[in-house]
C-alpha cells in the first residue's frame, strides 16, 4: 500500500488546487493509494524577460516586464506538474 505521494505543481501550471484535492480523494478510492496522503508543494512563478534578461516573480500569465515593460516573457519556474516521490 502506499503511504503518501509528494507532487510538485507550480503556481503557473494552470491546475485549480481544490479541485484537484477532490478529484485526488474521489479517484482514490479502492485503490493502492487508498489510505494515502498527497503532499503538494507549490512553487511560484520565476520569468526571464526574453527583451533585457531581467529575472523576476510572477503570479499569473498575464505581466510585462518590470524592468522594460516588454512582454515577450519566458517562464523559467512555476509552471511543474510532476511526482516527486511516493513512500511505500
Amino acid at each position: 500500500m502506499v503511504k503518501e505521494v509528494n507532487l510538485e505543481i507550480g503556481l503557473l501550471a494552470g491546475i485549480e488546487y481544490e479541485s484537484l484535492d477532490f478529484a485526488l480523494e474521489a479517484l482514490k478510492k479502492g485503490t493502492v493509494v487508498d489510505s494515502a496522503s498527497f503532499i503538494i508543494e507549490k512553487p511560484g512563478g520565476v520569468c526571464k524577460c526574453n527583451n533585457c534578461a531581467y529575472e523576476f516573480t510572477i503570479e499569473n500569465f498575464l505581466g510585462s516586464c518590470r524592468d522594460c515593460g516588454s512582454q515577450d516573457l519566458q517562464i523559467i519556474k512555476g509552471s511543474e506538474l510532476r511526482v516527486k516521490s511516493i513512500t511505500i
